[in-house]
């Protein structure tokens, strides 16, 4: 980014294009459907759980390709603990930019190891995981890890994020650099094509997950975070939002999980298909993604990913929109396990 400021106030800004994640689109067009699962990790390497998601849908959507139940739920466990790290790391760097020296991104930064020990022990990576494939995962979930996600979920988490607000939120520094600055309301953001928190900080309750529900995701009650005032501050606290409704949603996830391994493996690769396209939107921590896949000729698939860049109509189901959020997660009755620090 080419910045102009004014002491600390950015006057101008001019964005430099072509410095980082280029030529996917070109290397796509020789690869194999299989062989591209790996370039999306890179598209985002905080998120290479979430973009593995958009892909493998959209080949799915292409080559009609079912996907086993277990493995549904598995997916969106290991999306919605890709977003929690995530925003927990967006809000410990936003604070080392203002000037605390890395405390708040130390606190960060532990919980989302946690997290990646998980995707380690299921993909083996702890950030390029490669891990979904057409039809479902790689592998399943040892009862030990299952027993280390329920243990995040119903208790470290959330008592770690409810001690982050805690320590931060009316934090004297952070509250005057932060609130009432650079307002976006929500016909600019409509008009600019926001995406993400950005957007439902600005007013609008629009996430794809209930505007367009994919995988799973219509069969958990989770509200459309969403904050009103649009400036720094309500950014800065809808990812808190974000990520209680995140624990809220692997709640009901990690009990409502089918038993079974079948189909947990890949199904027949696809390879030589019909002409067509298919296109698929996800939800990635960030905003939303595009994900377009195109059959020119039997064998020659072109594909097109669009990340935080397009916006359809606000979502129209309202009455799904809480401005307060529910954090009550208990853990469930006779549920073994330990109480984690």
């Amino acid at each position: 980014m080419a910045v102009s400021l004014n002491g600390e106030t950015i006057t101008g800004l001019k964005p430099v294009m072509g410095y980082l994640h280029r030529n996917h689109d070109k290397i796509g067009e020789r690869n194999t459907f299989l062989q591209i699962i790996p370039y999306t990790d890179r598209l985002d390497y905080f998120n290479s759980m979430a973009n593995n998601f958009g892909y493998v849908t959209t080949v799915e959507k292409l080559m009609k390709i079912s996907v086993a139940e277990r493995a549904e739920y598995i997916r969106v466990i290991m999306a919605e603990l890709t977003r929690i790290q995530n925003h927990l790391v967006f809000i410990g760097m936003l604070l080392n930019d203002l000037g605390t020296l890395y405390t708040p991104a130390l606190y960060a930064f532990e919980e989302r190891e946690l997290i990646l020990d998980i995707f380690e022990a299921v993909s083996g990576a702890r950030m390029m995981c490669n891990y979904f494939r057409f039809g479902g995962v790689v592998r399943d979930i040892p009862d030990d890890v299952m027993q280390k996600i329920k243990d995040l979920v119903y208790d470290r988490l959330p008592a770690k994020t409810e001690e982050m607000e805690r320590f931060l939120n009316e934090n004297e520094v952070l509250v005057a650099r932060l609130k009432g600055i650079k307002v976006l309301n929500a016909e600019e953001a409509v008009r600019l094509s926001v995406t993400g928190p950005c957007l439902r900080a600005s007013g609008v309750p629009y996430d794809i997950r209930r505007a367009d529900p994919y995988s799973v995701y219509d069969r958990f009650d989770f509200d459309v975070a969403v904050r009103y005032n649009g400036d720094m501050y309500d950014n800065y606290l809808i990812r808190f939002d974000e990520i209680y409704q995140s624990l809220r949603i692997l709640d009901q996830a990690v009990r409502q999980i089918p038993r079974g391994t079948d189909q947990l493996a890949e199904t027949a690769v696809p390879g030589a298909g019909p002409g067509g396209r298919g296109v698929r939107t996800g939800r990635i921590p960030e905003g939303r993604t595009w994900l377009l896949r195109r059959l020119q000729r039997q064998a020659e698939p072109i594909p097109l990913s669009r990340p935080r860049a397009f916006l359809c109509q606000p979502d129209r189901a309202g009455d799904h929109v809480r401005r307060r959020q529910d954090r009550g997660l208990r853990r469930p009755a006779g549920d073994a396990g330990h109480r984690d620090g």
